[in-house]
Formats: structure tokens, sequence, C-alpha cells
């Protein structure tokens, strides 16, 4: 079975055209995805429970070079919106925490120039800001509610690696896993 899976393989990237180009210099890609954060989504012993919707990602790049290497650099950045929800009660008082995250980063990119048409794999780090808003809901045991909101921004940053195919030379769809902004995203790009 290996034998015939690592057969296919090489002929399909042989069948491909050894010089087979997916991102050029000048591309412009749109990433238009949605992420998961499975490190946050959690309940615990004590009744703690939290969850997180995304980040909605909407990404940009620009091939900025013809080959350097074995590949080609993009600049970019990317915006994204994740929803955070914490839950729990201690000493019969209820805790209800809803934080919202904005993510503006900046990010650069290495394109790996592989035999398969079609294919994009790259790794690239990032940095940018975090704009977070928090507001926060206790009910005591008397049924007396408090809440309060606050807003901040803090620095942020994303090392990832990911993977495109275009099926067309203008759409296909990406993945794309990290440290900083999210563990993994994925969705559609857009070529021009």
């Amino acid at each position: 079975m290996k034998k015939i899976v690592a057969s296919l393989f090489l002929s399909l990237m042989l069948g491909s055209g050894l010089h087979a180009q997916t991102v050029n210099q000048g591309d412009q890609i749109i990433n238009l995805g949605f992420g998961f954060d499975p490190y946050y989504s959690y309940s615990s012993v004590n009744g703690l429970r939290k969850g997180a919707v995304g980040p909605i990602v909407l990404g940009y790049e620009y091939i900025v070079t013809d080959k350097l290497g074995i590949g080609r650099i993009s600049a970019g950045g990317i915006l994204g919106q994740s929803f955070y929800n914490e839950k729990y009660t201690s000493f019969l008082t209820d805790y209800h925490n809803r934080i919202s995250r904005t993510a503006i980063i900046a990010r650069a990119a290495y394109h790996f120039d592989l035999p398969v048409k079609g294919l994009d794999l790259y790794a690239g780090v990032g940095g940018g800001v975090y704009i977070n808003h928090r507001v926060e809901r206790v009910v005591t045991p008397n049924g007396v509610e408090h809440k309060s909101t606050s807003s901040g921004a803090s620095g942020g940053h994303y090392i990832f690696g990911g993977v495109r195919y275009f099926f067309t030379d203008a759409f296909g769809m990406y993945v794309e896993a990290g440290h900083g902004f999210n563990a993994i995203n994925g969705g559609f790009a857009f070529k021009f």
C-alpha cells in the first residue's frame, strides 16, 4: 500500500510539471475564513466554562519578490474578530464575562515553490495589536446585578504555517495553523 501511495504522489508531482508556479511576483491574494481556538474552550471541576467563537478572518497578501531561493516573499495583513464567554459560580454568585477581540496584524510569509500546480505552501510571522472589549456581569445571591465594561489594547504576535490549493487561477481554499492570533483557521482564497 505504501508503494502505491508513493507512486501516485510521485506521478502527481511529475505530471504537474517540475516548475509549476502557483504564486508569482505581483499576485494579490485575499483570504476569507473562520478560525477555531480549541485552547480557550473548556469546562473545569469548579464550574468554570469558557467558550470561543472565531476569529472571523479577512487577510490580504501581495507577492513582493520574484523567486528567492526556493520560493517567494509576501507581505500583507489580517483583520480578525473573536468572541469569548466565561461563566462560573462562586459562593452562590454568578459571574458572566463577555469579551470581544479585534486583531489587526501585519505579516510576512515565505511561499515555497513546489512542483505541484495549484499548491501554495507557506510559513511566516506577524505582529500587531489586539483591541479588547470586556463586559462583566455579576449576579449576587439576592438577585442584585452589577455590570461593568472595560476596553484596552495590547500587542500581539502570530507565527504561522499554511497551505492553499487553487482549483482555478483565481479561486482556492486554505488552512492555516499558528500561535498567537489563533490555533487554526481556514476558508476561501481569491487570487488576482
